[in-house]
């Protein structure tokens, strides 16, 4: 029997979609610019139990918005895949909390943390299968800091970002709504969850495909700088979506129908 066609890594499915997002996207690279750095003194306070002064000096003394990120994931994740189970548990703790502003229970980090046996590659894989998209923002988080050229971030700002981009190509699938005290992502993911044609089934495996292609497109293969450089620019893409659509919100579900693509057309 002929052997069945191979399927395209996840991440050269975005290819015929790609150019468009990019340019409505429009991202800047992060690498030499300058960070914001008001929320040093408290973070760093709240490192001090982990970190040693060298530790803290070179991390937070490093003003550069990429190799400040870096060697803050080299020194925490280090802690994360470290002998010490129960220093890693409450590093966790430190990312999801203290880091992420997302309060998540100790129970819910030990469990995560006991699946993942001391963060190995194929437990997460297997954990990212079984779980979906529930508590996305929190453990996507964790394995950013453990593997942040492997694992981007998932939070509201990038998914809520990439959901306006997905709409205006015509794409009518989206990626996971989560909670978020950010105005403009709440009001983004308000306003496709009430009025317009959405599914919300596009996954962290998929959104992991698409920072990786973003990266090997734009960033020189660096998919932290990708993940970072959305972030920066997620601002711009929603303000400018929610501008376009000031007029709609208040009218009903049935004035936003399906995209004029069909729904399954793109799968990844």
């Amino acid at each position: 029997m002929p052997k069945p066609p191979q399927k395209a890594p996840a991440s050269q499915r975005w290819e015929p979609h790609f150019e468009k997002m990019w340019a409505i996207m429009d991202l800047k690279r992060v690498a030499g610019t300058q960070r914001v750095t008001k929320s040093d003194n408290k973070l760093r306070a709240s490192l001090v139990p982990f970190l040693n002064n060298e530790a803290l000096d070179e991390i937070f003394d490093d003003l550069d918005a990429l190799s400040h990120p870096v060697k803050l994931r080299r020194y925490v994740g280090d802690l994360l895949k470290g002998n010490d189970h129960l220093l890693a548990i409450k590093t966790c703790s430190w990312v999801v909390g203290d880091w992420g502003h997302i309060h998540t229970g100790h129970n819910s980090l030990k469990n995560w943390y006991d699946e993942w046996e001391g963060f190995q590659r194929g437990k997460i894989l297997d954990f990212i299968n079984r779980i979906g998209s529930d508590r996305i923002a929190s453990w996507s988080k964790l394995l950013s800091f453990a593997y942040p050229q492997f694992y981007p971030v998932y939070d509201a700002r990038n998914g809520s970002a990439l959901n306006c981009v997905l709409k205006q190509i015509g794409i009518a699938r989206r990626f996971p709504r989560v909670g978020t005290r950010v105005r403009a992502a709440k009001e983004v993911f308000d306003l496709m969850h009430k009025h317009m044609g959405q599914r919300y089934d596009l996954n962290y495996h998929q959104y992991n495909s698409l920072i990786d292609y973003m990266a090997r497109s734009k960033f020189d293969g660096n998919i932290l700088e990708a993940e970072l450089s959305l972030f920066q620019g997620s601002k711009h893409i929603l303000s400018a979506f929610l501008e376009m659509n000031q007029g709609k919100r208040s009218r009903s579900s049935s004035s936003y129908g399906s995209s004029h693509l069909a729904r399954g057309s793109f799968i990844v």
